[in-house]
């Protein structure tokens, strides 16, 4: 026959625990240290008989090893765990014998003295198996009647048709018809039954069929579609509630589990008879038409109602705290109870090596008592159980059936009783081990913990009754302050924000994001502030307006600098055209017929020189500034003001290739880049082409030829002439970024004095980091920190000036406000270029003469001479063929550049007119 070993919960734990009992004290590493255990104990019950000379102490061991090892280990038997929470078995074979009978003689003895209470408890107050603690567990009959309070209707179909129905069907019985008064609706115990016994046959519902469209049904037309589906709500609800209170063990019957014990529970703690579908539908009607919305109202008006709050503030400080500690009881004390009888009962098989070894009856002693203490558990459990759920009882069956009256009154009594019941488990181990033991000194901790826990409530609540300061009402998560200061307050104003996000940025600027999705920036807490501020709009005008005056000046100086070198070199090719036969020798290595063409060349420039002087009435040093300018440059649409002799000379090269005049050079027309009415023609595209021809033609050969001693008088001339339009067309370049500024500084000027307030830069904090890189960091706190310094003040005052003057400054303003037409910038362009082609230039003029040099050395070393004329053919035919190629490459480079600065001008002009659209278009609107 099977010994049955109780538990009260995790049995499938204990299952284990005895497997692994079962298999160790049968293995031979167990038999192994039970025979270490025996000559370890022999060898002590030796030593201590020799020391007493009582040879009675051998027999003592022996005996003692005897009997445990003949009756606690050899002897087997099964053994069946009975888990009291589920009713489950767990059957083990081959435990030790005494183990077993001593596991089931205690905890037999727990569970069969807690079945003995509840039996006798049931007979004399005709309890029903949900309030007995061995049936259902501690207080289960309470915890139904507070978890029927939970019943809700969880269709969301149904619960938006009975909301429909309520609204057009009860609240007309109700205030329409008065059928059905509010009193009527309070205090029925039947409330669907109240709802549905006279219903409206004029007033109209929508109730959902089941292909999930709308009926319109009259109210009487409504009630019997929806009582069949809350029949098959309550039908569903018992499976979701019933998870939650039985667990989920297969083919449990929960309608049949709440057919029996909420009825039990409702008939004997509230003394009514009902079905437990009844009350199924009550608590749910109840849960969906009772207002969730709770009024608070507080009178403080004498010190009565003071008193009457702080006594009643005092008493839900103490149920919270029983309510609190009931809930950990209840979760943790059941877990306790299985972990120490585990550990217990884990240890068995050692507690036999220590008897045998050390005659350690005390050890098995205290072993016993703890094992002991835990069966006292389940009863006590069980009266505490019984003294609950009688009090209960006693309180709660004056509040009859459950209606919306009694509704609160009910799932507050039940959960006081509930919290003061957990509450009371808490000394309930170190009780039952103090009956055991030493009761007095566990009635005396007890004691302490109870009273200290009571008097911190009350303390705390007379404290603030005796002093009329209290608070209600006030919630509070995550919050967290330090080192906070504050005093001298007063504001009465009443302040009401919601819904916006506020979060710094890495800048230290906020962005605010609103509730319509609108965000805000705040950039003030990015700008220093000091005692010097740098006023925008006069400040950025005053910049312009000097930039502008420094600019002029570069180009009156480079103007007047070009027409010199372009003078210069009209001069010497007159000298050139002027020279005799002999004199026009070009040096030795030049042809006849080379000679003749640079001759050519010469009077060409010169002679269409002289035909644009005739046209145009001017000079014809001017003329041949205008035909460099326009032809060799590509100065598509550059009005009268830029050009490079102002309003006197201006001639355009136009999109057709032919070169243009303006008709009476003393007006200015803004719009010359698009169109040439007012202009008169002076070359054909034809005449422009020999031009550059033979323009090129002559800086060709100044680049080819270098001056040595053979070289002549004309040859001389062509060179300085050459190297006079090259630098002439240096300075033009540059002088094209300086009216390029000039042009972007004007647009800058009119952008910020007739943009208004809507451009209002503030430089205070490009001005402190300009101060911080002037005289650093430590200098600019001071300066900062000392508004009061006259000094301080002083010198700030001067770095400011000089924050107005630095060119740095100047130019991200300019760049800032003068790019408004397009993003190309020619200052950096033109800067950039010229200096990587002045560059380049002067490593090849030196990778040049390096060769030259060593293939010299390398000749003379190896006594190799080369015959000076064919070495001068050898280098003209070379130096014509790359004429030629640089020609061909030159005409292809200047027919894109003229493309490409056509496109840009098409889209500057697009440009310019869509601003000045927007911008009358918001002086109309008033922006």
């Amino acid at each position: 026959m099977a010994i049955t070993v109780y538990v009260l919960d995790c049995g499938d734990l204990f299952f284990q625990l005895f497997n692994v009992i079962a298999a160790w004290m049968n293995a031979s590493n167990y038999m192994s240290l039970v025979s270490f255990s025996v000559a370890f104990g022999f060898f002590v019950a030796v030593v201590r008989s020799f020391k007493s000379f009582n040879p009675m102490t051998m027999v003592k061991w022996f005996i003692t090893y005897f009997l445990v090892f003949q009756i606690a280990i050899l002897p087997k038997t099964d053994v069946v765990v009975h888990d009291v929470s589920n009713q489950s078995n767990y059957p083990v074979s081959n435990v030790p014998l005494v183990f077993a009978v001593f596991a089931e003689g205690l905890t037999g003895f727990g569970y069969g003295m807690a079945q003995i209470f509840d039996s006798l408890f049931a007979t004399l107050n005709n309890a029903p198996q949900s309030v007995q603690y061995t049936q259902t567990g501690f207080l289960f009959g309470s915890k139904l009647i507070q978890e029927s309070r939970n019943f809700k209707v969880t269709d969301p179909v149904l619960k938006s048709d009975l909301s429909m129905y309520f609204k057009r069907c009860v609240v007309g019985d109700v205030y329409v018809s008065h059928i059905l008064s509010p009193t009527e609706l309070k205090e029925s115990t039947n409330i669907w039954e109240a709802i549905s016994k006279n219903p409206s046959k004029i007033r109209r519902t929508i109730v959902t069929n089941e292909e999930g469209t709308g009926d319109n049904l009259t109210c009487a037309q409504a009630i019997p579609k929806l009582k069949e589906r809350l029949q098959k709500e309550i039908k569903r609800a018992y499976t979701i509630f019933g998870i939650n209170l039985f667990g989920k063990p297969k083919n449990t019957p929960y309608e049949q589990l709440f057919s029996t014990h909420l009825q039990s529970a409702f008939n004997y703690y509230q003394d009514i008879q009902t079905t437990g579908s009844n009350l199924f539908l009550q608590s749910m009607m109840i849960n969906f038409i009772q207002d969730g919305v709770k009024n608070y109202q507080s009178y403080l008006n004498s010190s009565a109602s003071v008193m009457n709050h702080e006594f009643t503030k005092s008493q839900l400080q103490q149920i919270y705290s029983w309510i609190i500690g009931g809930q950990n009881a209840a979760w943790i004390l059941p877990l306790l109870h299985s972990v120490i009888m585990f550990l217990c009962m884990a240890l068995f098989p050692l507690i036999l090596l220590f008897v045998i070894a050390f005659s350690g009856l005390e050890s098995l002693k205290s072993y016993a008592v703890l094992f002991l203490s835990l069966q006292l558990w389940p009863l006590c459990f069980a009266i505490l159980n019984f003294v609950m759920a009688y009090y209960g009882s006693s309180v709660s069956e004056n509040y009859g059936a459950m209606t919306f009256a009694n509704l609160d009154d009910m799932e507050r009594l039940h959960a006081q009783v509930s919290a003061l019941a957990g509450f009371m488990m808490f000394p309930i181990p170190w009780l039952a081990y103090g009956i055991l033991t030493r009761i007095g000194d566990s009635f005396n901790s007890l004691s302490h913990s109870f009273i200290s826990g009571l008097q911190g409530a009350t303390s705390s609540a007379a404290s603030e009754a005796a002093s009329a300061s209290f608070s209600l009402g006030q919630t509070s998560f995550y919050n967290a302050t330090g080192n906070t200061l504050s005093a001298n307050k007063h504001d009465t104003n009443f302040t009401s924000m919601a819904g916006n996000t506020t979060r710094m940025l890495d800048s230290g600027a906020t962005l605010t994001r609103n509730t319509d999705g609108t965000e805000v920036i705040d950039a003030s807490g990015t700008v220093s502030k000091g005692t010097t501020s740098i006023s925008s709009s006069n400040a950025i005008n005053g910049m312009l307006s000097n930039a502008a005056e420094v600019n002029s000046q570069a180009i009156a100086s480079k103007s007047k600098q070009m027409n010199s070198l372009v003078s210069d070199g009209f001069n010497q090719l007159s000298q050139f055209s002027q020279m005799n036969s002999h004199d026009l020798r070009l040096g030795e290595g030049v042809s006849e017929s080379e000679t003749a063409q640079m001759q050519q060349a010469v009077s060409n420039v010169l002679g269409l020189a002289s035909t644009v002087a005739e046209k145009t009435g001017m000079t014809k040093e001017q003329a041949l500034t205008g035909l460099v300018n326009a032809g060799i440059q590509g100065q598509i649409g550059v009005n009268s003001e830029r050009s490079i002799l102002g309003k006197a000379a201006g001639l355009l090269w136009g999109a057709d290739g032919n070169v243009y005049a303006r008709a009476g050079y003393e007006k200015s027309d803004s719009t010359s880049n698009r169109s040439y009415d007012g202009f008169d023609k002076v070359l054909d595209s034809r005449q422009m082409q020999d031009f550059r021809h033979d323009y090129s033609m002559m800086q060709n050969f100044s680049k080819t030829h270098h001056l040595d001693t053979s070289d002549s008088k004309g040859a001389s001339l062509i060179n300085q002439a050459a190297a006079d339009f090259r630098q002439a067309e240096h300075i033009s370049s540059s002088l094209d970024a300086n009216y390029s500024r000039a042009e972007r500084i004007s647009r800058a000027q009119s952008v910020t004095q007739t943009g208004g307030a809507a451009i209002n830069q503030n430089l205070d904090q490009m001005f402190q980091e300009y101060v911080t890189s002037k005289v650093g960091q430590d200098q600019r706190n001071y300066l900062y920190g000392h508004p009061g310094d006259p000094g301080a003040n002083a010198m700030l005052s001067d770095l400011a000036n000089q924050f107005i003057s630095d060119e740095g400054i100047k130019n991200k303003i300019i760049d800032t406000y003068g790019n408004t037409h397009h993003q190309i910038n020619p200052d950096k362009r033109y800067g950039s270029d010229s200096h990587s082609i002045e560059a380049r230039e002067k490593e090849l003029r030196a990778r040049f003469l390096g060769n030259k040099n060593q293939l010299t050395s390398e000749a003379e070393n190896n006594a190799v001479s080369f015959s000076e004329s064919s070495a001068h053919g050898l280098q003209n035919r070379v130096n014509t063929s790359m004429t030629g190629l640089q020609h061909a490459t030159g005409n292809a480079e200047n027919e894109l550049a003229f493309k490409t600065k056509v496109y840009e001008q098409k889209v500057g002009n697009e440009l310019q007119k869509g601003r000045e659209k927007s911008h009358a278009k918001s002086i109309i609107k008033g922006e």
